[in-house]
């Protein structure tokens, strides 16, 4: 077996650009998560309301038995924070917006805020900027975009459980009122 060994030569800027679009891919993958995850809440949320005359026999049947009251209580908490976790998706975004990281060239946020419509300042200002220059700001790039890429993934990931314990809490109250109904 050939071991590959990592060259010592300098990194291009390309390597930098390469590491940056990766990452840039995994928030972008976090999205559509997010997207799929909030398409099963509406389902849920949709099923509830289209179903409320089930739901309010579940209720109903509560002074039967209290089973029913905490099972449509625990899948609305679950629901709730199923939407609050994609929430702090769009927040691990929001909240970072250009204010932790060291100014930038790359990032649109700063380009925007530092130079307006003056296109030839951004052009002087870069084009006189080193490879070494650029790598350190592609490299405070690639820290700040993993920081939202991690905390898109965790919430994502949050509001996943939420939606699958909600899920099953769904099927369970309605088994539970076809058992204890007439």
């Amino acid at each position: 077996m050939k071991v590959r060994v990592m060259s010592t030569e300098p990194k291009t800027l390309d390597t930098y650009f390469r590491i940056l679009g990766g990452i840039q891919d995994q928030t972008r993958f976090a999205d559509k998560k997010a997207v799929f995850v909030a398409a099963l809440n509406a389902l849920l949320f949709g099923f509830m309301s289209g179903n409320f005359g089930s739901l309010k026999a579940i209720y109903t049947a509560c002074q039967a038995s209290q089973v029913a009251c905490w099972l449509l209580f625990i899948f609305v908490a679950y629901l709730i924070a199923s939407l609050l976790s994609l929430g702090f998706v769009i927040w691990a975004v929001m909240s970072r917006f250009g204010e932790l990281a060291p100014r930038s060239k790359v990032f649109f946020g700063h380009v925007a805020r530092d130079y307006g419509n003056d296109y030839e300042k951004y052009v002087r200002e870069t084009s006189g900027m080193t490879d070494a220059d650029w790598a350190r700001d592609l490299g405070s790039q690639i820290v700040e975009v993993s920081h939202i890429a991690l905390a898109k993934h965790k919430h994502v990931r949050r509001a996943a459980v939420s939606v699958f314990m909600a899920l099953i809490l769904w099927f369970v109250s309605f088994a539970f009122l076809f058992i204890i109904s007439p």
